[in-house]
């Protein structure tokens, strides 16, 4: 069936970390057929590969900018729409566009990436999702000093479930200055007033949205390690090949976890883990003993 296929969408308007997830997917896709990607206009910028065209759709669109992305999409014809969103607003678009449609197969117990590969199997059985999963590399650079290890402590602000504490994060810090790394501190526009917060020492670089997709990529492929939190940063790092330490509280790491070998998962014994619940006062699931954290970090140098 695939064979005849020349003009293809692929609808996935969020997270930034899940709609880094599709890369694999986007590339495959992008040298077998026309490929148009309906997601978050940082998506533009995010995924800078050439052989896709951008759509954006946002929620704040008024509903007449709606009705024109739905008759735009109408008029350009595909032969199929790939759905990796699979929500109610997908569904409805997707039955509005009236082209043969795939759905995500979204099954709880497997990781987003391989429910996205299943997705796209049922028309190309012949892709093949790779285990470690490394995006090309970037002709930019990024001027630091080796040896450096990227941090992000921060969180979008729907999840702040996800932070790790301050004294934590200041213990990170310490340890990596007097380990001989240099700490650089990366993430977007909407990172920096955290990031700025937390008040770390001069030796530490803030990079947080000073960093276009192209220079993030070139300074994580060069990074000794990377500590985050579940984050799209830490998505893009595991695709840069570089050693991620991720922090997993209220999410599940089995289900968005970084897909790469190179990965240490750090979390503490909570009854309440995997909640996913974006709020919360007490935060047991990242109380996570420093002997442990120390020890990740170690293993890296």
């Amino acid at each position: 069936m695939n064979r005849n296929i020349k003009k293809i969408l692929v609808i996935r308007f969020s997270a930034l970390g899940d709609i880094v997830l599709t890369l694999p997917i986007l590339e495959f896709l992008g040298v077998r057929s026309e490929l148009h990607f309906l997601s978050h206009p940082l998506a533009h910028e995010i995924l800078d590969l050439t052989n896709i065209r951008f759509l954006c759709y946002e929620k704040k669109m008024s509903l007449s900018e709606k009705f024109k992305l739905i008759f735009d999409l109408r008029r350009i014809g595909y032969d199929l729409v790939i759905d990796l969103q699979g929500n109610r607003f997908s569904r409805l678009l997707t039955h509005l566009i009236g082209a043969e449609t795939i759905r995500l197969s979204d099954d709880r117990e497997r990781h987003a990436l391989e429910n996205y590969a299943g997705t796209v199997c049922t028309s190309y059985p012949e892709f093949k999702l790779r285990p470690d999963y490394l995006l090309p590399v970037s002709g930019e650079t990024v001027e630091i000093e080796k040896p450096y290890a990227c941090l992000f402590f921060s969180s979008s602000r729907r999840w702040s479930s996800k932070r790790i504490s301050l004294e934590l994060a200041d213990r990170i810090v310490d340890f990596l200055i007097k380990r001989g790394l240099t700490p650089v501190l990366i993430g977007g526009s909407e990172d920096q007033e955290y990031h700025q917060s937390l008040g770390f020492p001069e030796k530490v670089i803030d990079l947080t949205g000073k960093l276009n997709f192209g220079q993030l990529k070139a300074l994580m492929s060069c990074a000794g390690q990377i500590v985050t939190t579940d984050s799209f940063p830490m998505h893009l790092a595991a695709f840069c090949g570089t050693p991620v330490i991720a922090f997993f509280g209220p999410t599940d790491e089995r289900r968005c976890g970084p897909w790469s070998s190179r990965t240490t998962i750090l979390t503490a014994p909570a009854s309440c883990r995997t909640c996913y619940r974006s709020r919360c006062q007490r935060q047991d699931c990242l109380k996570v003993d420093w002997a442990i954290v120390r020890s990740a970090i170690e293993k890296n140098l």
